[in-house]
Parts: structure tokens; C-alpha cells; sequence
């Protein structure tokens, strides 16, 4: 397992990129846009990804708990299983996407 954890990636172009089980958390991907990033099985708890695109990207059976996904492009992402317990998940775009039995306890999807 790569140990990522508290880099900060923000305003990187991160296309293509495969963090499949990678530990990143505590990471910052402020803005980056990791359009078909793979982050299949990746914890990723306390991850900040405000404004980031992840149009396409692989989070299925991701953990993402407690990450801030404030304004993200989620577009055919794929969330299958992805745990998302108490993620902020506000005025995030999931046109698209694949939310197969996701963990969305106490998770925020309001929109402003």
C-alpha cells in the first residue's frame, strides 16, 4: 500500500493517475483535476477536494469518510461501495454517476 498520506496535491493535473489502494489521508486535492483517476479501494478519510474534478474517476470501494468533496465534478464517477459517512458532499455534481450501495450515513448533499 502507498503511504500518501497529508501530501497536498492541490491545482495538480492528475489524469490517468491510479492510487488504487494508496493511503492518502489527510491529503489536500484542492481544485485538481484527476479526470478517470483511479482511486479503487484508496483510504482517503479527511481528504479535502473542494472544487476538484473527478469526472470518470474509479472510487469504487473507496474511504472517503469525512472528506470534503464541496463543489466537485463527480460526473460518471464511479462510487460503488465508497464509503461516505460524514462526507460533505455539497453542490457536487453526480450526473452520471454509479451509486451503487454506497455508505452515505450522515453524509451533507444539500445544495446551496
Amino acid at each position: 500500500m502507498q503511504k500518501l498520506s497529508s501530501v497536498d496535491f492541490s491545482f495538480a493535473c492528475l489524469k490517468n493517475v491510479i492510487f488504487s489502494r494508496a493511503n492518502l489521508c489527510h491529503s489536500k486535492f484542492q481544485e485538481v483535476d484527476a479526470e478517470k483517476t483511479i482511486f479503487h479501494d484508496a483510504t482517503m478519510s479527511d481528504c479535502d477536494f473542494t472544487r476538484a474534478n473527478l469526472r470518470g474517476a474509479v472510487l469504487a470501494g473507496a474511504d472517503l469518510q469525512s472528506a470534503n468533496l464541496h463543489c466537485c465534478c463527480l460526473c460518471d464517477a464511479d462510487l460503488r461501495s465508497a464509503h461516505l459517512k460524514w462526507a460533505k458532499l455539497t453542490d457536487v455534481n453526480l450526473e452520471g454517476a454509479n451509486l451503487e450501495k454506497p455508505n452515505l450515513e450522515r453524509a451533507d448533499l444539500t445544495v446551496c
